[in-house]
């Protein structure tokens, strides 16, 4: 077989297109994709120049050809354009044409002239079509003319099987009016699950109209993880534009909800949501999940307007929301709030000591500095981090300590250690993104005589368990970009429920399997057998529960 001649080939069809033999020229087309871009300009320019009857079928084959140079495919659909401007009719003609195979560029046409009298056509179209680059470029156009009569064609294409053509449609029902975009999209969620619910959320999200904003903010309160941490993770991407929003819905009924928006709330950093949080304190003050969620977020919010209310969550019940509380006082810290410090550490009493152990777990170095000119806040604190303290939690006040020359209570601390622990212990892998409830596992499991290794992102521990297998995962529930669901998923294609077992832990008060649709969607042992889930527990848990749960996963019985 003879090597292709760009040169031949263009004298060939320079020959078909002068005898406007418009077979041959058709079957010579289909050798375009092969040449340089400089040679299929001249093809284009050369079909242009024909002016004739067979003008239109090659530039209406062109146009369908995929591998075309883009700058070429665009220069083409230019001269089209600047051809059939002001010739409507036989743009409607074309698409009517039920004998015309390559059709695309004409429906392109209709959307990009704004031709409204293609929308019935456009619409059959939708209804019978089977094409896939047919049946794109339909939904860009239906979605280019903004006919709400369109919807019902569109919408039969949520959750369609081809997933370019499911997202084309996503975002057709997008561009139409508003209110009832938002409406359509929300009705579909939790009906196809996977992609479409991913997509149909971003949709809301690119919308950024008032009616979309408050949809995501009321879907954190769904039962389904997926579509409620893509919700969570599109309010975070919107950033101070979501934030008035989202405190428009703190009055929420719905604690899951509350504590999602909590959150949010703490990740995109806007100061003037403070006295919408600090309201929830006085308010709905009943959960620890809430009142750790308020804590975490006003540590993330610095502003010294805020130190006062935060002094009352180190008297807290519950030792995770003192830690929380810990750190947020330590990034807001002020003279009054060190006056009072002191006068708590001062008794060393049950609370004295409470107060101690938040501030050394929860890192706050600043008041670990400023409370060392007191007496029995060092007595405390020493014995703390030489008999209790994590041994990276220990070797970090150390380094405190030795670079403020405080060389005396350095030695205090390693004359009253006890022996290192001996033999090897129990890894467990935990993986959380509130940073807070890191170093809470890394104080509980240190206590309980395990090794834990912590990881903020998901995608972190997915990476490191592929070289070095722990003995267990623990994981929350709800996290942006992969959520825990999705993680246990993908541990269980390297490793069985036997050889690496997963705890789950949540806020959640109930949450499914990625799986579930329905009304009725709750957390079934068939839906966390699915995701790979061996346990669960729900924040607040107590040391006694999690322990036991622990030992009972890593034996195996």
């Amino acid at each position: 077989m003879p090597a292709f001649s760009e040169k031949d080939f263009l004298k060939e069809l320079l020959y078909c297109l002068e005898k406007s033999d418009l077979i041959k020229a058709k079957a010579l087309l289909q050798y375009t994709p092969l040449t340089t871009a400089q040679a299929q300009l001249i093809v284009v320019t050369k079909i242009n120049d024909t002016k004739t009857e067979i003008t239109y079928p090659l530039m209406e084959l062109l146009f369908e050809m995929a591998d075309l140079e883009k700058s070429v495919h665009d220069k083409l659909y230019e001269i089209i354009v600047s051809r059939l401007y002001n010739k409507p009719n036989l743009i409607l003609d074309a698409i009517s044409n039920k004998n015309l195979k390559n059709k695309s560029v004409y429906i392109r046409l209709a959307g990009d002239l704004k031709c409204q009298d293609a929308v019935p056509i456009i619409e059959n179209i939708l209804q019978n079509e089977t094409d896939k680059t047919t049946i794109i470029t339909a939904l860009q156009s239906a979605s280019a003319l903004k006919s709400e009569s369109s919807i019902p064609a569109i919408g039969k294409y949520i959750g369609f099987v081809d997933k370019d053509i499911n997202k084309e449609a996503i975002h057709a029902i997008g561009e139409l009016n508003p209110i009832k975009s938002v409406r359509i999209l929300t009705g579909s969620l939790g009906k196809k699950g996977g992609d479409t619910d991913i997509l149909i959320i971003e949709t809301l999200a690119e919308l950024k109209t008032q009616e979309a904003m408050d949809t995501l903010c009321e879907i954190l309160g769904s039962q389904l993880t997926d579509i409620r941490n893509a919700a969570l993770s599109s309010l975070i991407k919107l950033g101070e534009r979501s934030v008035p929003t989202i405190l428009s819905h703190l009055d929420t009924d719905n604690e899951d909800a509350l504590i999602h928006m909590l959150t949010t709330l703490g990740h995109i950093g806007d100061v003037s949501a403070l006295p919408g949080i600090q309201k929830i304190l006085s308010i709905k003050s009943d959960n620890p999940n809430v009142r750790f969620a308020v804590f975490e977020a006003m540590g993330r919010l610095p502003s010294s307007k805020s130190a006062i209310s935060l002094a009352k969550g180190l008297e807290d019940p519950v030792e995770q929301v003192r830690m929380a509380a810990a750190k947020a006082i330590d990034n807001n810290l002020s003279s009054v709030l060190v006056g009072g410090l002191k006068n708590i550490v001062e008794s060393k009493d049950e609370q004295a000591n409470h107060v101690v152990s938040a501030l050394i777990d929860a890192g706050a170095d600043n008041i670990f500095s400023t409370l060392l000119e007191s007496d029995a806040f060092k007595d405390l604190a020493t014995d703390y981090i030489a008999k209790n303290a994590h041994p990276d939690t220990k070797k970090h006040f150390i380094s405190i300590l030795e670079s403020q020359n405080k060389t005396d209570l350095v030695q205090k601390i390693e004359k009253i250690s006890p022996p290192a622990a001996t033999g090897e212990k129990k890894v467990i892998y935990v993986v959380d993104d509130s940073k807070m409830m890191l170093k809470v596992y890394i104080k509980k499991l240190h206590e309980m005589g395990y090794k834990p290794i912590t990881f903020e992102f998901p995608a972190e521990v997915l990476k490191t368990i592929k070289s070095e297998k722990p003995d267990l995962i623990i994981t929350d529930l709800n996290m942006p970009v992969i959520n825990g669901m999705q993680l246990s998923k993908t541990v269980r294609t390297l490793y069985s429920s036997r050889e690496l077992p997963i705890l789950m832990i949540t806020t959640q008060s109930d949450f499914i399997g990625q799986s579930s649709t329905g009304d009725d969607a709750r957390i079934r042992e068939e839906d966390l057998a699915k995701a790979g889930v061996n346990s669960v527990l729900h924040k607040p848990f107590t040391d006694e529960a999690l322990s036991a749960t622990i030992s009972k996963l890593i034996s195996g019985k």
